[in-house]
């Protein structure tokens, strides 16, 4: 089990360049973030410190927790795999509130792809739009180069696009 209060606390853990992804930004505005592979462990540990507790399952994975509020975010980038791919069919089917993302990159029509594969699998829940902007800390260090950007998220390695 880890816990990580500071940047400082990711340096001294080794942090791969993953894992600072995802808990950099939750470190900065002040939450804590709790890390492990024993679920119970962490759990206990969050339990003891925090009032309300965000659990991100990562990558379409069911919750090992008993929720009060079950958010699942969809692909609008891939609205069709919404009941095709394990375990994100079932994943939604268990949702109390639905987030399309990256609405600012999708067609309209996908977008409505997404939303009726929603509404068709679990009909009364809210479903709420949410953009995904690309931006830079420091644009002017690119600014006129070629730029390469590796990514490994699951809509390229798995998502069945380009």
């Amino acid at each position: 089990m880890q816990r990580f209060a500071t940047l400082d606390d990711l340096d001294e853990a080794q942090c791969t360049a993953e894992e600072r992804e995802e808990y950099e930004p939750h470190i900065v505005v002040g939450n804590l973030v709790f890390a492990g592979v024993d679920y119970a462990d962490v759990l206990r540990a969050a339990e003891a410190e925090a009032d309300i507790i965000l659990w991100d399952g990562g990558n379409n994975d069911y919750p090992f927790v008993r929720r009060d509020l079950h958010i699942t975010v969809v692909d609008a980038l891939r609205p069709t795999q919404i009941t095709t791919h394990h375990p994100g069919g079932a994943v939604a089917r268990m949702a109390d509130v639905f987030v399309i993302n990256k609405v600012d990159t999708a067609s309209d029509s996908d977008i409505r792809v997404a939303e009726a594969a929603l509404r068709a699998i679990n009909p009364n829940k809210p479903i709420v739009r949410a953009a995904s902007p690309i931006r830079l800390d420091d644009a002017e260090k690119v600014a006129g180069r070629r730029v390469l950007v590796i990514e490994d998220c699951p809509t390229i390695t798995h998502g069945e696009m380009a």
